[in-house]
């Protein structure tokens, strides 16, 4: 695989995670101000609930343009999901701020009139019951007319079914289920064309900080795939060795450089190296990449954490860099942060979801070899001092080896 080939698909991974940004924060913004701002409005909430919703709903599209400016991922996913929080959850938030009257509007009047007459209806005054639906007439606008219809056709069927037809006013309530939620909705949600304009501004808001920066500065994203891309293309590589699984034991440390007991070593065949990715495509890849043998020693540390260091040997400097390629863009995916190494290389910070949450490696070429070194953690570390001292031990200790 050509070099632009694999970059490629890191910068694709990049642009489409960004894309993936814009286009979630735009339909948060439009469920927000399409469902919940209604709700709220309908429900009579009070002007600091209406700001809460407000804050909730731009929250994550401002939070991805702050993500590009401070170079670092924020809590995107997490505030898009108060929205939904807030929206499942607005009739008790209503009752617990003591929600005022709604404004006035077509409903104002209209919904107390309704609720007058259903309750002569509860107590079987029937007659009654019709007049007072009689009165809504008086209510009548091009926005309350279809409900209006809906409330006297059903006291019509009513009356019938008392006079001993047999009929069914399901479809009528039905009917009447969805107008009141539609008129509601035309009644307190933004006219289309705000709501459109809204929405178009929150996915641009999301999207153009992060793709300026990823076009202008890669190395300073906070996408990692972006951020791979920049790193991945300053990798050096140096010429071919010889791959006798004696030679390779050499190239790695046997101290780690911190308290840790040794829990395994040996030859990775590819076999044993394909079970140890996560990707799908890892033994077709090692095959196109001819790899040829591998080593890897693994550590504990007294809390439980591991530590490992590993050299790949593949038939050609090519393939070594080819397979980096694409072990990152794989990984880049489930990272948080890529970061540069001194020497060469790539540093990810990655959660893959099993074992530690969190993962760091750096992985790097020399000639035909791919070496990576990785530890894991029980959270996100402030710096990437561990690993970088675990880096540069290997790369210390393999350039002092034969091969």
């Amino acid at each position: 695989m050509a070099q632009l080939g694999g970059t490629s698909l890191v910068t694709i991974n990049g642009w489409l995670s960004i894309a993936l940004d814009g286009a979630a924060a735009g339909l948060v913004t439009w469920i927000g101000l399409a469902f919940l701002w209604p709700a709220l409005r309908a429900g009579g909430a009070r002007r600091a609930l209406l700001a809460l919703a407000g804050v909730c709903i731009a929250a994550p599209s401002v939070l991805c343009a702050l993500s590009a400016i401070a170079a670092d991922r924020v809590a995107i996913w997490p505030a898009m999901m108060l929205v939904f929080v807030v929206w499942v959850a607005s009739p008790r938030l209503i009752r617990l701020t003591g929600g005022p009257r709604p404004p006035r509007n077509d409903l104002t009047d209209l919904a107390p009139r309704v609720q007058t007459a259903n309750e002569l209806l509860a107590v079987g005054d029937v007659d009654a019951w019709r007049e007072e639906l009689g009165r809504l007439d008086a209510l009548r606008t091009p926005t309350t007319g279809h409900y209006i219809d809906l409330w006297q056709r059903y006291a019509a069927e009513e009356a019938e079914r008392r006079a001993g037809v047999r009929r069914s006013s399901e479809e009528t309530l039905d009917a009447l289920r969805k107008a009141a939620n539609e008129m509601t909705v035309r009644v307190y949600r933004p006219r289309r064309r705000v709501l459109a304009a809204v929405v178009a501004a929150a996915v641009a808001t999301a999207v153009v900080p992060q793709a300026a920066v990823a076009t202008l500065l890669p190395s300073a994203s906070p996408n990692a795939c972006v951020q791979a891309t920049a790193l991945l293309g300053s990798a050096p590589a140096g010429g071919a060795q010889a791959a006798d699984p004696a030679t390779l034991a050499g190239l790695l440390p046997t101290d780690p450089g911190t308290p840790a007991s040794l829990v395994d070593q040996g030859t990775m065949s590819l076999d044993v190296l394909t079970r140890m990715h996560y990707d799908p495509n890892t033994r077709q890849y090692l095959v196109d990449d001819q790899y040829l043998t591998g080593y890897k020693r693994l550590w504990d540390t007294p809390e439980g954490h591991e530590i490992s260091v590993e050299v790949e040997q593949f038939a050609t400097a090519s393939g070594a860099a080819a397979f980096d390629r694409q072990a990152v863009t794989y990984a880049c995916r489930y990272s948080y942060a890529a970061f540069a190494v001194p020497g060469g290389g790539v540093g990810l910070q990655v959660r893959y979801g099993t074992g530690d949450p969190i993962a760091e490696q750096i992985s790097w070429v020399v000639g035909a070899r791919r070496m990576l070194v990785s530890r894991s953690f029980p959270a996100p570390p402030p710096m990437h001092s561990l690993i970088l001292d675990l880096a540069a031990r290997t790369r210390a200790h393999a350039g002092g080896s034969a091969g």
